[in-house]
């Protein structure tokens, strides 16, 4: 099971949610999006679920306008993750219309590899998995330079799995 969240509930909902699962694989999606939340009641929530044991990511997304803010809190989560172990992804900037990409500059592009660099060099307990991209298997279509491929439901499982957001460059599922 898996549960998508802003975050936003109280940490007795949080408490809640982790005593009605701790016998079953549980996952929780945090989506963060600096322009809507509050950090400080954002990061307690991810320190309290992750440090209760459970499957843990965040999806870390912002728009252009917000990149400093999204740098600073950024640095907060990963000294968090130096504690507490929880996976991350983070993504380009989007629009408000929800396009990717757009107003990201090279170097917003430097330091969302830069930190994609440091969560990945911090291990995690190998009992973890990841919440992000798991799904039925079954395969997928893509559209790479013009040609379709339809990928065996190994493959797609692998290409969903991967814990970044892809260049959408001459590449469209």
């Amino acid at each position: 099971l898996r549960m998508y969240t802003n975050g936003s509930r109280s940490a007795e909902f949080f408490e809640k949610t982790m005593a009605t699962v701790r016998d079953y694989y549980f996952g929780v999606i945090f989506s963060f999006h600096p322009e809507f939340a509050k950090f400080e009641k954002f990061k307690r929530n991810v320190e309290l679920t992750a440090g209760g044991g459970m499957s843990v990511g965040i999806s870390f997304m912002f728009v252009p306008s917000k990149r400093e803010q999204a740098r600073r809190y950024m640095d907060e989560l990963l000294e968090l993750r130096m504690k507490l172990p929880f996976f991350m992804s983070v993504n380009y900037p989007y629009m408000p219309d929800g396009v990717m990409g757009t107003g990201c500059n090279e170097a917003d592009i430097a330091w969302i590899e830069a930190s994609r660099a440091a969560f990945d060099r911090l291990p995690m307990p190998g009992h973890l998995q990841t919440p992000f991209y798991t799904r039925i298997m079954s395969g997928i279509t893509v559209e790479r330079d013009g040609k379709r491929e339809r990928l065996a439901p190994e493959d797609s499982l692998q290409l969903l799995s991967q814990m970044r957001t892809p260049s959408y460059t001459g590449y469209q599922c």
